[in-house]
């Protein structure tokens, strides 16, 4: 598991780095909860990615009935799902005592920022094309990067409902495609929230990797977001798309902890 050094020490960029990730959660959210400080995410998809529950400020003694809550609870819509310890998580022996609750960690994930007017957003790839998709767009083009990028299940269909019911119903998304020959091979997401974006679900197909695609990709979008007067860009990045953010000017300000009931 790779490791990331802490980049900018700010506590308003986490807190405001967290509000913006759960408010994208939420978007997408089915159903949500909220119990001792721990806040509950559920959107009926297939990945423990996607169904989280966020652990705040927990006293100690509390620990054992969050976990068990937390598993019945995501055990009634029969999904997986995950605890994320961030940086605002306490105490500050909460990975201990995840531990002995039987709670291992799968995935963490460095959160990043970028200050979009201290950096240059605009992208020099020839012959690559990027295209915003209209929100009456079925998202059948912008969902198969996606689906080899994060392998997903069930082709990714669900997930491209999703998306395609919040983008129609709310307004907060843009879908991106980048094509290369008159053929997709990256997509993206804006999530606009106040004055805040994120930048979610970079994908490249598996045949299009390393030519420099998810870079441009991430420019475009960081250029739209920018055109739009947003200033703030926070993410969660990948293993594979941490160079590629560090290139475009992010740096790391958190890092989020999945963890997951062992068997």
């Amino acid at each position: 598991m790779q490791t990331f050094q802490i980049e900018i020490e700010d506590q308003a960029l986490l807190e405001q780095g967290l509000s913006a990730t759960m408010r994208f959660f939420t978007a997408l959210a089915s159903n949500q909860k909220t119990y001792k400080n721990t806040t509950a995410i559920v959107t009926d998809i297939d990945s423990p990615f996607l169904n989280i529950a966020y652990l705040g400020e927990i006293n100690t003694h509390d620990i054992h009935d969050i976990c068990e809550n937390m598993h019945e609870w995501f055990s009634h819509y029969q999904v997986p799902w995950t605890l994320v310890r961030t940086a605002l998580s306490t105490p500050a022996n909460l990975h201990e005592l995840l531990l002995q609750e039987k709670f291992g960690v799968i995935e963490s994930v460095p959160c990043m920022y970028c200050d979009l007017s201290t950096v240059d957003t605009q992208s020099h790839h020839p012959g690559i094309r990027v295209q915003e998709l209209l929100s009456s767009d079925n998202l059948l083009k912008w969902i198969q990067p996606i689906c080899e990028g994060f392998e997903a299940k069930d082709g990714g269909e669900l997930f491209r409902q999703l998306n395609e019911k919040v983008s129609k119903e709310t307004g907060v998304l843009k879908q991106f495609v980048a094509y290369s020959e008159e053929e997709v091979v990256s997509s993206g997401t804006l999530f606009l929230i106040d004055d805040v974006v994120m930048i979610h679900n970079i994908a490249t197909k598996t045949s299009a990797l390393r030519r420099g695609y998810g870079t441009t990709l991430t420019r475009h979008l960081m250029n739209v977001a920018k055109q739009l007067g947003f200033k703030h860009c926070y993410l969660e990045s990948s293993d594979s798309g941490y160079n590629i953010y560090r290139r475009c000017g992010f740096k790391v300000y958190g890092i989020n902890h999945y963890y997951v009931k062992k068997q």
